[in-house]
């Protein structure tokens, strides 16, 4: 019986998420170089598209992260022509009338999708630091993921909330195909000055 358990607990070990061992620095260089590459060319490859972003902005003025209260939801027409994106506010509430005036003051406005939010960690001006975290398997394909942080004096990170522009340090995750170096998913945080 004991002979029968052991290769189970043996492979349960090899396909336990962060088993798998840390690359040498020299592999990390070459795989942040790949996601670069694929990062700051990504918009250069994208064919021009229209499609509708829906956006859900809520508040927490408590600072605890347990009361948050929905601001207004928005839908944009979200379009990507010639190399530059466009907006289109095209309903605040599910409502087409008096569209600015539901849209609450005084918080952050979201704009730069996935490309641009690319290019804010990788553009070598923003100077990011990256240290690998983990490996991962999704959908049968190895991705590697790195945390990275760009500190506020290398931002091109700024917030709009009404007339104000705010540089951001920003920190968080960067999933990749580890072999291609395709950047699959990010993970963003802001930290203010």
């Amino acid at each position: 019986m004991q002979l029968r358990a052991l290769p189970l607990a043996f492979a349960l070990v090899l396909d336990t998420p962060g088993q798998v061992s840390t690359p040498g620095l020299a592999e990390q260089k070459a795989m942040i170089a790949r996601m670069r590459d694929a990062a700051v060319n990504y918009a250069d490859r994208l064919q021009d598209f229209l499609c509708t972003q829906l956006t859900t902005r809520s508040v927490d003025t408590s600072g605890s992260g347990k009361r948050w209260k929905v601001l207004e939801t928005r839908e944009l027409e979200l379009g990507y022509v010639a190399h530059k994106e466009h907006y289109r506010l095209l309903k605040v509430n599910g409502k087409t009338t008096d569209m600015e005036k539901r849209v609450k003051k005084g918080y952050f406005i979201p704009g730069g999708e996935f490309g641009s939010s690319l290019r804010k960690i990788f553009d070598p001006q923003a100077a990011a630091q990256f240290a690998w975290d983990h490996e991962q398997s999704i959908a049968g394909k190895r991705s590697c993921v790195f945390r990275y942080r760009v500190p506020v004096a290398t931002t091109t990170m700024v917030i709009n909330a009404d007339a104000d522009h705010v540089k951001m340090a920003h920190h968080g995750f960067v999933s990749a195909d580890c072999d291609t170096g395709t950047v699959t998913r990010i993970q963003i945080e802001t930290e203010p000055a």
